[in-house]
């Protein structure tokens, strides 16, 4: 039997605490995962190829959960209560031990009381949006998709999102940053854009042995109620 790891061992440290309005950056291990990050000017099974937003829980004060918009998690919405391709809601813990890759977080420097409760109200109005393959494309970070969105041929449209078109347009209702088209952005380049601007720290890896119990608490539990 396999000893369990020593104390002093990194991957055995808790995470760190968590927020509304952080984001986890997930690198996969899969050939789709590389072509992502070879597309946005990243680093094969090392830097993103997914991203996910941490939110109030859908059904639990006081508590978080991942909101995400994928076309490829196996595990049952919270909210849905099965599969669905598109905006979803999983608990933070088992989804990153579950996920084939590695997963890095990006902690908010700054929150207001408020924005919990507008990132609540936001993604709970993306419930059921499907998943944007042809938005995800475009968001590459290749010449010929900056001349696309320069001329103004693909103009923002929130009716169906991937993953890092809901992150942004997230921020942007919770008032952390006004982003002037939130479907241009790839995980890789809102990442590094919320590090480069300060709005983010620098990532932090999270390993499976630190994962939390299923239900994070929240830092400061705000009722999940919308602004007056």
């Amino acid at each position: 039997m396999p000893r369990p790891p020593a104390p002093s061992d990194p991957k055995a440290m808790p995470w760190p605490p968590l927020r509304a309005g952080d984001l986890i950056g997930f690198s996969s291990f899969s050939i789709a995962g590389a072509a992502i990050n070879l597309g946005t000017w990243g680093i094969p099974f090392w830097d993103l190829s997914h991203v996910a937003i941490v939110v109030p829980h859908p059904f639990v004060p006081g508590s978080l959960a991942l909101c995400e918009s994928t076309s490829e998690c196996d595990e049952d919405c919270l909210v849905a209560g099965c599969r669905v391709s598109g905006v979803q809601w999983h608990e933070v813990g088992p989804r990153v031990t579950a996920y084939l890759g590695r997963a890095w977080l990006y902690r908010l420097r700054r929150q207001t009381d408020k924005q919990p409760q507008r990132l609540a109200v936001y993604c709970n109005d993306c419930g059921g949006l499907s998943y944007d393959a042809i938005g995800a494309w475009r968001a590459r970070d290749l010449p010929l998709s900056w001349i696309e969105r320069r001329l103004g041929w693909w103009p923002e449209n929130l009716h169906a999102l991937f993953c890092s078109e809901l992150a942004a347009a997230a921020w942007r209702a919770a008032g952390l940053w006004d982003p002037p088209d939130a479907s241009a952005w790839s995980p890789n380049r809102l990442c590094r854009t919320a590090v480069d601007t300060g709005l983010c720290g620098r990532p932090l890896r999270l390993y499976r042995e630190g994962a939390p119990p299923t239900r994070v608490p929240r830092d400061n539990p705000q009722p999940l109620t919308p602004d007056p």
